[in-house]
């Protein structure tokens, strides 16, 4: 049995159940029947083929997570006002397309990343992008397999991919979009998670990157921390690293 948001989910051999024995009201009805649905539809089912190797999410199977979670918000927006049960069902509708592996992957990420105390279901799910989107990015720098070049591209088809999922389909809707998809969409918003990936990177990894060619795609002010950082160390090691950094980005 393990704790999520407030209610208990049962793993393993359980058939199609969501205990809410101790649903506690400090968290949102509709997220828990949002973790509900995504347990009964998906979260509990086994996979084609058990002997396959695990595979190691990808690109691909990020934007298929995140595409699942901007549908989920449009009947959450539109279920205002429903029971528990019907706002399940509404959110039960808009995972159909996606298969039980991009549901299981959303679920783990709200089981990592749990709302928080009278966290409501809009914010919880923005929340979750950006953590799902710094935790697939941080992994990939680390590895080599993303240059500083290409983290603000990446921001943005990863947020391209939220609007797309996240556009109502109804053609006399008042609203184009969702509020996920709303925010996603505003150029100052994916520069400042662009900011906030460099600022929270960690020193090793940021200090290479200071040190390559390309530095001046890495955000003024984080270059700015990483030499104060650096000076403020007072040992002759960093000076000297914060020597080596600044004729770089004079030259760039």
């Amino acid at each position: 049995m393990r704790q999520v948001g407030g209610a208990r989910v049962l793993r393993g051999n359980t058939r199609r159940e969501f205990i809410t024995t101790q649903v506690e009201p400090k968290v949102d009805t509709l997220l828990t029947s949002l973790i509900a649905a995504l347990v009964a539809y998906g979260g509990n089912s086994r996979r084609s083929n058990p002997d396959e190797a695990i595979r190691i999410p990808g690109f691909d199977d990020l934007v298929a997570t995140l595409t699942l979670l901007a549908r989920i918000t449009l009947p959450l927006e539109t279920a205002r006002g429903l029971s528990p049960e019907d706002g399940a069902h509404a959110v039960h509708c808009a995972m159909e397309a996606a298969s039980h592996d991009t549901v299981r992957s959303l679920l783990s990420a709200i089981s990592q990343y749990s709302p928080e105390e009278h966290e409501l279901p809009q914010p919880y799910l923005l929340r979750l992008s950006e953590n799902l989107i710094f935790e697939y990015l941080g992994a990939e720098f680390a590895a080599g397999a993303l240059t500083p070049v290409i983290v603000g591209p990446t921001f943005d088809r990863l947020g391209e991919a939220l609007v797309a999922a996240g556009k109502y389909s109804a053609a006399n809707s008042a609203e184009h979009y969702s509020s996920l998809a709303k925010t996603w969409a505003m150029e100052k918003y994916r520069e400042k998670l662009v900011t906030r990936f460099w600022l929270e990177l960690p020193p090793r990894e940021k200090s290479a990157a200071l040190r390559g060619p390309d530095l001046w795609s890495v955000p003024v002010i984080a270059i700015r921390q990483a030499l104060g950082n650096l000076a403020d160390a007072g040992a002759d090691a960093p000076r000297r690293e914060a020597r080596n950094i600044i004729p770089v980005s004079y030259t760039h």
